[in-house]
């Protein structure tokens, strides 16, 4: 049998061609458990781009406790008699109830749907308002929820509890306020949520306006032009 050089040299270039891998949107969006604007964002977006970009995307989810922001006290190694804490140590608590589900599910689907239910009913409701639930997430008052919640979204609560009670929710929420120091950017009442689509910053807004037709268009948009996954959603056609 005779060797053919022009297939070896083929299959040899074939061999060492670059392999290029089409990846998820990166989706990162910095909140605060009471900010009635966070809450309203992370509504819209489990109502309205998940069923239509989901596939595509991967979402982080960071809290605002750099010293910069208006959470400051929520920055567990911060001088508390310094910094400003604009919804009170509480959402702190609630800030750290999510932050552990997060580590604990780190299936981004799961723990905002844990988030979503937790919040409380936000149809009709104006964004500046709100969800119905939102401002007790973490107090006693809304402990039943919480415990229902978890059950639905296969969620260990009491996991959850000993982790956000617990070391291991502090440290948590210290390296959230360590990513927040490093962002480089004004936030907080400048502008939360603040959104980045694959790292580049995509809104800082305060004027609650996540889930009006006008934004969802826009960041859908945003999300279609950074897609690389063939074949892309409808939508993005």
């Amino acid at each position: 049998m005779h060797a053919y050089p022009h297939t070896t040299n083929m299959i040899s270039k074939l061999f060492f061609l670059p392999l290029v891998l089409a990846s998820k949107v990166e989706v990162k969006v910095l909140v605060e458990s009471y900010c009635p604007c966070s809450g309203a964002w992370e509504a819209s977006f489990q109502d309205f781009l998940i069923p239509t970009l989901g596939s595509i995307i991967d979402l982080e989810r960071i809290y605002d406790a750099g010293a910069t922001g208006t959470q400051g006290c929520c920055n567990p190694s911060a001088d508390q008699s310094e910094v400003h804490c604009m919804h009170g140590l509480e959402e702190c608590v609630a800030d750290s109830l999510q932050r552990c589900a997060q580590e604990l599910y780190p299936v981004w689907n799961q723990w905002l749907n844990y988030t979503y239910c937790i919040q409380g009913d936000c149809e009709n409701r104006p964004d500046a308002a709100g969800c119905k639930s939102q401002f007790i997430v973490g107090k006693d008052e809304n402990l039943e929820l919480e415990k229902q919640c978890a059950e639905e979204q296969n969620l260990d609560y009491d996991a959850l509890t000993t982790c956000w009670q617990g070391e291991e929710g502090v440290s948590l929420m210290q390296s959230d306020a360590d990513k927040c120091d490093h962002l480089g950017i004004d936030y907080g009442m400048h502008g939360l949520p603040t959104v980045w689509v694959n790292n580049v910053l995509f809104s800082t807004f305060f004027d609650c306006d996540g889930s009006t037709d006008k934004y969802i268009q826009s960041l859908t948009q945003a999300i279609c032009d950074a897609n690389t996954i063939e074949p892309a959603p409808s939508v993005c056609a």
